[in-house]
């Protein structure tokens, strides 16, 4: 891509099951919806510092996706953006990141922890939902609304550390595994 390129459109390279890597230009400030949604063999990509929102669905059933790295200017991960990517294993979120919205990384069933930072204040519905092989989930301090189901199904969990004061909005979230989690709960 050519490095006076500012934006990606929607649905720009939907569907493209060759796409393997992407160099995406440091002046970059948005990558449309869907842009690459379905692009199964795309194994990594990295984004610019000037993004900072991902669209809803963007890398949506990304299959053989592994491995992202997220820029630190990034603060919002729209509905269904990573769905479905179930080669991801790990994703570093960076700290500037303040909403994760429904259904963003449902379906990755090859991510085994996740690690959301403190300025996380919002989780949408769904986010994590079927993340199967995820073990161990470390809750902001800041998360003021994390919406019904956001861990449904994640059969793997076994562990989740969160600040008491937000005790009160977690049950729902977890499901019926709420009951079985060893729970670590950081009294500040």
């Amino acid at each position: 891509m050519p490095d006076s390129l500012i934006s990606i459109g929607d649905s720009a390279f939907e569907g493209c099951l060759r796409l393997q890597k992407v160099f995406f230009p440091d002046n970059l400030k948005s990558i449309g919806k869907g842009a690459f949604f379905g692009c199964k063999s795309l194994e990594k990509i990295i984004l610019p510092d000037s993004l900072t929102e991902i669209e809803a669905y963007t890398f949506n059933a990304c299959t053989s996706l592994k491995k992202i790295l997220l820029p630190d200017s990034l603060t919002f991960i729209s509905f269904g953006a990573f769905n479905g990517c179930k080669s991801l294993e790990k994703i570093i979120l960076p700290d500037s990141l303040t909403g994760i919205g429904a259904l963003s990384f449902k379906s990755c069933t090859s991510l085994e922890k996740i690690l959301l930072p403190d300025s996380v204040n919002y989780i949408g519905d769904c986010a994590f939902d079927h993340c199967t092989s995820l073990e161990k989930v470390v809750l902001p301090y800041d998360l003021t609304e994390i919406s019904d189901y956001a861990f449904e199904s994640c059969y793997s969990l076994k562990k989740i550390t969160y600040h008491k004061h937000t005790e009160k909005i977690l049950k729902k979230c977890f499901g019926e595994k709420w009951d079985e989690l060893e729970k670590i709960v950081i009294d500040a």
